[in-house]
């Protein structure tokens, strides 16, 4: 299943390029199993029940196309994010050194804001791994059970400064998007292919590569570090080197069972 945040907090079923609206399946993430979360986003943590609500009110609802929406980042309030960093080769894709993705996520439809016209920002790309339940010292093997679902994710960076407020008030941002995409419809994370360019880069210089990581490995790895929960996002960034981008330029993302996000950095 693809569901997709939209406009003013909307929830979409996304169907090929149609856009079926099922907002009305959020109100079930309050009568989840056993109430709300404690801790972590309250649709995440009960996404199952919204997803069977969900596909009831698809055979019925409003339906558009999703191009001509707002889409917002699929998890509305993430507890934190974190950043695994693209990687040279496969056999560096199981040693991640985690960062902070930024203090919120963002949709295509936001894109990155820039409030100085002549700052620059370093995009990175990868899949997004949305925690949907609590895990603490995970083991390898039963890893990706805590994962809800997949999104594809751009991080950009400011260029040339250490803090944000040296940046020109521009602060790391993580972009989420197109939709969320459930766990059940990705076989194996590890076989997704990532694509990464700028408008204007040739198709030459940005191919379609393998991802290369070890999507098992990296959450567990960063459960061990700290316990995860519902609608924390870990970003796997693929391999390749970073993009830079400025005022103007805008950024398409895709992988390869998700779908593909165009983002354009702008005046904040």
């Amino acid at each position: 299943m693809r569901l997709a945040r939209y406009n003013a907090d909307r929830l979409g079923l996304v169907r090929n390029e149609q856009l079926i609206d099922v907002t009305e399946a959020a109100a079930a993430a309050a009568g989840g199993r056993g109430g709300p979360p404690a801790i972590g986003d309250l649709l995440i943590g009960a996404l199952d029940i919204v997803s069977d609500r969900a596909r009831e009110l698809g055979k019925w609802g409003f339906v558009q196309l999703h191009a001509n929406v707002l889409l917002r980042s699929p998890v509305a309030a993430p507890g934190r994010i974190l950043v695994a960093p693209q990687v040279r080769s496969v056999r560096d894709s199981d040693l991640p050194g985690w960062h902070p993705g930024g203090p919120v996520a963002v949709g295509p439809g936001e894109g990155v804001r820039l409030a100085d016209p002549e700052q620059r920002v370093s995009c990175a790309a990868g899949l997004a791994l949305v925690v949907g339940s609590s895990i603490a010292e995970a083991s390898r093997e039963r890893a990706l059970e805590a994962i809800a679902g997949y999104a594809v994710g751009l991080h950009a960076k400011p260029l040339g400064v250490g803090l944000p407020e040296l940046s020109g008030g521009v602060a790391s941002v993580t972009v989420l998007g197109p939709w969320l995409v459930t766990a059940d419809e990705i076989e194996d994370p590890d076989g997704l292919c990532c694509r990464f360019r700028r408008d204007g880069d040739s198709d030459d210089a940005a191919p379609e590569v393998a991802l290369s990581r070890d999507c098992r490995a990296l959450v567990a790895g960063a459960s061990r570090l700290q316990t995860l929960h519902p609608g924390d996002v870990l970003l796997a960034c693929g391999p390749g080197p970073a993009v830079d981008a400025s005022m103007g330029d805008t950024i398409a993302c895709g992988i390869s069972g998700i779908g593909e996000m165009r983002v354009a950095v702008h005046a904040g």
